[in-house]
């Protein structure tokens, strides 16, 4: 059972090892630009606060991508912050440090204050208390112009499946195990009421298909999403009212398409939402609209609005890259609305662009008037990329040299990196890398990881690297997973093989434009 001191919070098995891409400084920075608030500067340096930290996954690899910038990670579970500082150790990550506190006991003196303060899911699963003391703690520790990301379970989104939560708590009370077992025990249980023609089920049909999805997941997961005492979701507008105990005004969202109501409905729809008479209201609609369950709420302290000429200087040098293969994206992005098409003779241009490297807005106007595609407005395709995945919002522009037909030797240029592939071979384990182009973390197989470490070596040919990673998975004897469908089936040897053309292109591509790798 959980300790007195967990206020209500599941402490007996941790958290799970998770990095979230939209806490990056450089993606809430974008966030402020699109919405127009003035980003915070990230340099020469800038200070950056996580509460409730868990493992502190992401707010280690993000002081990996900004090394010029301090970082603190706070959490109340002792296993969690050594975790922390294990994990930040083995990374050989200095400018990030852990603070074994409750929100309740953190004091002004032992953080400076900061520029960005970040809680990821944790606001609608503390008490009324604990969520006071978050307030506090913005409220003492956040710079005038600071920037504020909280997400958290809303509705109505969970208005209808909410019971379920309900019935895993107090189902999960009465059975014998720690908090894990119990809820996969609960989550059984609940699955049997299903079939015995509960009318709840029989009204609500997304909370038992719910019930049987969530018991496929990460038991610990589980555990915390569940057994929370003070599980609460949320309207936006109770959040925002909040927050402004904290003098914070609601700025955008994390979530980068919800900056774009006309890729959330038709016409009718967003007029209905545009048309009420304040933001908090339109948020509200905005939700209802969508039956919201999750929002990334980005908060500002002093909600300067800039004029159009602020806000294009700003959009002018907001920079630009992609994190994913774009080989087969074309120039038709599916949304809430339906679908958005590109400018068929530009997206190509735009495409290829995004392959060499990132870009800020300028760049990207003037590389485009070389192209003769003048026409194109950089600005607003830009942003509908970001909002579609296709691109993300990145912290520095810049391109290295072409990536050569035949390599011969890869390069790790950043330590933390060099140390982060070896913690994944070591393990043979899923993690991440960190760019300090894209101000962010990439995730990576440890497939990949494997292929990186042996490529750091010379090589004759490509053919003598994959001769490499063959005897390397026979000599560790790695087995990999079978896909549900096969044609033709392979041996382990055959998927090794797959997957080592499948780095070269696809993996070997976007970590050498975002500057992870060098290839010679």
């Amino acid at each position: 059972m959980d300790s007195d001191w967990a206020q209500g919070y599941v402490t007996e098995v941790l958290y799970t090892e998770h990095f979230f891409r939209e806490l990056s400084p450089s993606w809430l920075n974008y966030v402020a630009v699109l919405n127009g608030c003035q980003p915070r500067p990230l340099d020469p340096g800038f200070t950056y606060m996580e509460l409730g930290c868990g493992l502190g996954q992401t707010v280690t690899l993000l002081a990996g991508a900004h090394p010029q910038g301090r970082f603190y990670g706070v959490d109340f579970n002792p296993a969690h912050i050594d975790w922390a500082r294990r994990y930040a150790a083995s990374a050989g990550i200095g400018n990030v440090q852990f603070l074994e506190r409750s929100f309740l006991d953190l004091t002004a003196q032992e953080v400076p204050e900061c520029d960005f303060i970040v809680l990821h899911g944790v606001y609608a699963w503390v008490a009324p208390e604990v969520r006071a003391g978050i307030q506090r703690i913005i409220l003492e520790r956040l710079k005038p112009g600071g920037l504020v990301y909280n997400s958290y379970n809303c509705l109505p989104g969970w208005a209808a499946d909410s019971p379920l939560q309900k019935l895993v708590y107090e189902t999960a009370r009465n059975l014998t195990g720690d908090a894990s077992q119990r809820t996969q025990g609960a989550l059984k249980a609940i699955e049997e009421l299903v079939g015995a023609k509960f009318a709840y089920f029989a009204a609500t049909p997304t909370a038992g298909k719910m019930a049987a999805k969530m018991a496929e997941r990460n038991a610990n997961y589980l555990a915390h999403e569940f057994l929370n005492e003070h599980w609460t979701p949320f309207y936006s507008t109770d959040v925002a009212d909040e927050m402004a105990n904290a003098k914070l005004n609601f700025v955008g969202s994390a979530t980068l398409a919800e900056n774009h109501l006309e890729l959330l409905g038709g016409d009718e729809l967003q007029a209905k939402v545009k048309t009420q008479p304040t933001q908090r209201l339109r948020q509200l609609f905005q939700d209802l609209a969508q039956n919201q369950r999750f929002r990334r709420d980005v908060f500002v302290r002093g909600h300067a609005q800039l004029n159009r000429a602020g806000i294009m200087r700003n959009m002018e040098s907001q920079v630009f890259g992609a994190m994913r293969d774009l080989r087969n994206v074309t120039n038709v992005a599916k949304v809430a609305r339906g679908e958005v098409k590109f400018d068929e003779k530009a997206f190509p241009a735009l495409k290829e662009a995004l392959q060499q490297g990132t870009w800020s807005i300028g760049e990207l106007r003037r590389e485009m008037a070389a192209r003769k595609l003048m026409h194109l407005d950089v600005e607003r395709t830009m942003t509908l990329l970001a909002a579609t995945s296709i691109a993300v919002p990145c912290a520095a522009s810049g391109r290295p040299a072409p990536m050569p037909a035949n390599p011969k030797q890869l390069t790790i240029p950043l330590a933390v990196n060099r140390a982060l592939v070896k913690r994944m071979v070591d393990n043979l384990t899923p993690g991440n890398l960190v760019s300090t182009l894209a101000g962010n973390a990439l995730s990576l197989d440890p497939i990949f990881a494997v292929i990186l470490s042996l490529g750091t070596q010379p090589w004759k040919d490509r053919d003598e690297l994959k001769e490499g990673l063959l005897a390397e998975v026979k000599r560790r004897r790695i087995r990999f997973s079978k896909p549900a469908k096969e044609e033709k089936p392979l041996d382990d040897a055959g998927r090794a093989a797959q997957f080592f053309d499948r780095f070269w292109t696809e993996e070997a591509p976007i970590l050498h434009r975002l500057g992870v790798i060098e290839l010679a």
